[in-house]
């Protein structure tokens, strides 16, 4: 250490080039010697007020890039130490501050400690007055949501991910804008946004490169359009995923069919999917969980499918029919006509639900009425541009 000081305090005196090459060779020296205490010895002569920043910015760009030579131990101590002590003059170090953070970051991340790594990165200012392209905010704040993901930290990603979305749509990098879309995908599965989680899937099913990856994608979108509320839009969604070819090839393409067709699923016929839930690793635990999401979708589903069969049903008929007490086969029917996904109207009195009545014939009479209508406003404009003609026949 003492012979590292006299070498700092020998260079000082110096011209500037020289400075700038005699401090480059020592730092090879320290970094080669792996020594801690050198390190840091020179590490504070650089980020001290006695050495120009003309020099020290220059000498301390070659410090950064050159940590990735240390070993992985000795580089988070360096780093940690540099972080420490260059941080107070962020405003005249941001460049170097940022090339420390991203190597650090990365061996955190190899680490599996995803918080660390997370909250490294996110130390980079990326609002400074700094020429940042969007690519690069973009890619930098992505990153940091996707490491919040790992570490299940949901509400710290969708943070960082709604700053992404500032930056966006100035991104030119594709595979930026498909990490985002990712992230975007994941946070709402994560926020039980089980409608928006599986739109969001299907459309990076669509985009993703690898087969496999495509697969897997539409595979959750399936999964989270099962556990979507049920209602006209999931009714929409379900179409579109039921008349994509991939979906056949999937292991829950009969729930998926099932649903789509308005049939009434069993609890046994579920098996399949609770399996696929815990193979998928989807949170199992807790008072909101995915097992008790899907009992109340199914439930939905059955009860919109009931609307397609029957005029009318009573409370406990209808309890028997989605394995529930009746007055919980009424609060749920309730609650979906009060938020319009359920075409109905209940007479407690009775204690009674009636549907809507659009039965099969009632639905073929207005599709024939329609397409009646139709020809016949064709027949008019035929006959007004063409007159000759209609007069023919």
């Amino acid at each position: 250490m003492t012979d590292v000081k006299a070498k700092l305090a020998q260079i000082s005196g110096n011209d500037q080039k020289s400075r700038t090459d005699e401090y480059k060779a020592l730092l090879a020296q320290v970094l080669a010697s792996a020594k801690l205490p050198d390190i840091q010895l020179w590490i504070d002569h650089m980020a001290s007020d006695s050495t120009p920043l003309i020099i020290s910015r220059v000498v301390l760009q070659e410090f950064a890039t050159s940590l990735v030579n240390l070993n992985a131990d000795l580089h988070v101590e360096v780093a940690q130490y540099a972080i420490e002590k260059l941080t107070p003059r962020v405003v005249a170090f941001e460049e170097q501050l940022g090339i420390v953070r991203e190597h650090l970051s990365g061996i955190y991340e190899e680490r599996q400690e995803w918080t660390d790594a997370a909250k490294v990165l996110a130390g980079i200012s990326l609002e400074s007055n700094r020429l940042l392209t969007a690519d690069y905010k973009c890619d930098k704040y992505v990153k940091i949501a996707q490491l919040y993901l790992e570490a299940e930290e949901h509400f710290e990603a969708d943070r960082f991910l709604t700053k992404a979305s500032m930056a966006i749509h100035d991104a030119k990098d594709v595979t930026v804008q498909i990490r985002y879309k990712v992230c975007f995908a994941r946070i709402s599965h994560y926020k039980r946004k089980f409608l928006e989680a599986a739109m969001r899937f299907y459309e990076l099913s669509q985009i993703i490169l690898l087969p496999d990856e495509r697969m897997v994608v539409l595979e959750t979108a399936v999964i989270c359009a099962v556990l979507a509320p049920a209602g006209p839009n999931r009714s929409r969604l379900l179409a579109l995923l039921y008349k994509d070819e991939r979906s056949k090839e999937i292991i829950i393409f009969p729930i998926l069919e099932k649903m789509f067709l308005d049939r009434i699923l069993r609890k046994e016929e579920l098996n399949k999917f609770v399996v696929l839930l815990k193979e998928k690793d989807f949170p199992l635990q807790g008072e909101n969980n995915v097992t008790a999401v899907l009992d109340k979708a199914v439930r939905e589903h059955n009860l919109l499918s009931a609307s397609k069969v029957y005029n009318n049903i009573r409370f406990d008929e209808l309890g028997v029919l989605l394995d529930v007490p009746a007055e919980d086969a009424e609060k749920l029917a309730s609650t979906m006509i009060a938020e319009n996904r359920l075409d109905a109207h209940i007479d407690q009195l009775k204690k009674i639900i009636y549907f809507q009545e659009e039965n099969t014939i009632n639905l073929w009479d207005t599709h024939i009425a329609t397409a009646c209508n139709t020809v016949n406003s064709l027949v008019d404009l035929i006959s007004v541009k063409y007159p000759k003609f209609v007069d023919q026949f």
